[in-house]
């Protein structure tokens, strides 16, 4: 399912805190991103008791809206009352405070910031899985007091992405692709994050092979004894670090060479007494492919 967007293009502040017995606000995270999921946090509703203002510097309201309150899905055993306020605003020109009202009665305050800059020097062509990688970043200064943190994440297809790493303010990030999904079509990201304001670096689009997909053979096991004449059970896993879904339904069983099933689980009604050669495959894949010996006895007499 592909998910609605509120926008594409302007920055949207995003506040997350805990709200006590007594009303008091505790912020938990906040950020700025590009995106916004028009779908509500699952059990979130929309308050009128609480209200989320964005002012400019001379403190006139630039942007006023309810926040979402829902029930945490942690709690602390001594304060079960707890619960989570959810705020999501646009930041218009201007914005400099963010202030949140419980029944018109002010209880956080926080300024905006500056947003920050980024600049990144990207590794060019095909990416090589085993190698490291430097990338050189150009950062703007982060204001006094404000934390700051760096994300980078691989994107892949339509809609797949992955954080790679998450660390502290550096001119420089390292990393090796060995272990990271892949494809033709390719982009690192690295976004800078500095108070509630963050900004995001793209590179451009570079190849890096796939990786394999995971198969197992959960059943039958080796050496197990199979009885001539009795069902014998097929059980398979796959899952593809690329996130292509559709292997399951891509599996292939045979036995000597013969189809018996495409599915995760397939039923070999009976085999004669003999050995057989089973192998599970992924149709349109040379790699990876499971072999094992099935070795079928006569039932033992009474």
């Amino acid at each position: 399912m592909i998910e609605k967007k509120l926008s594409t293009g302007s920055e949207w502040l995003i506040i997350e805190g805990l709200i006590g017995p007594g009303g008091k606000f505790s912020l938990l995270s906040s950020r700025s991103q590009q995106r916004v999921s028009a779908h509500k946090p699952k059990g979130a509703k929309k308050t009128s008791e609480y209200s989320l203002l964005l002012l400019d510097e001379e403190g006139e309201t630039l942007m006023h809206d309810h926040p979402m309150i829902r029930t945490p899905v942690v709690c602390h055993e001594f304060e079960p009352d707890h619960k989570v306020l959810v705020g999501r605003l646009p930041l218009l020109p201007g914005a400099a405070i963010v202030v949140i009202l419980r029944q018109e009665r002010e209880i956080y305050r926080c300024l905006v910031g500056k947003s920050p800059d980024i600049k990144v020097k990207w590794p060019k062509g095909r990416l090589q899985r085993g190698k490291s990688y430097h990338l050189s970043l150009t950062l703007s200064k982060p204001d006094k007091g404000d934390d700051a943190l760096l994300t980078l994440a691989i994107h892949w297809g339509a809609k797949h992405y992955r954080v790679v790493a998450i660390s502290e303010v550096s001119e420089s990030l390292t990393f090796d692709p060995k272990d990271l999904p892949g494809g033709k079509a390719c982009r690192l990201s690295v976004t800078y994050q500095v108070g509630f304001r963050s900004m995001t670096a793209v590179s451009p689009s570079f190849s890096l092979a796939p990786l394999k997909p995971h198969l197992r053979m959960l059943k039958p096991r080796e050496e197990t004894t199979l009885i001539a004449g009795a069902p014998v059970s097929l059980v398979a896993e796959v899952d593809d670090p690329q996130g292509n879904r559709s292997l399951p339904a891509a599996l292939r069983w045979s036995v000597d060479g013969k189809c018996v099933g495409t599915s995760p689980q397939a039923l070999i009604s009976g085999l004669p007494e003999g050995e057989y050669r089973l192998q599970l495959s992924i149709d349109g894949m040379k790699q990876p492919v499971i072999k094992r010996t099935l070795k079928v006895h006569q039932a033992p007499k009474i």
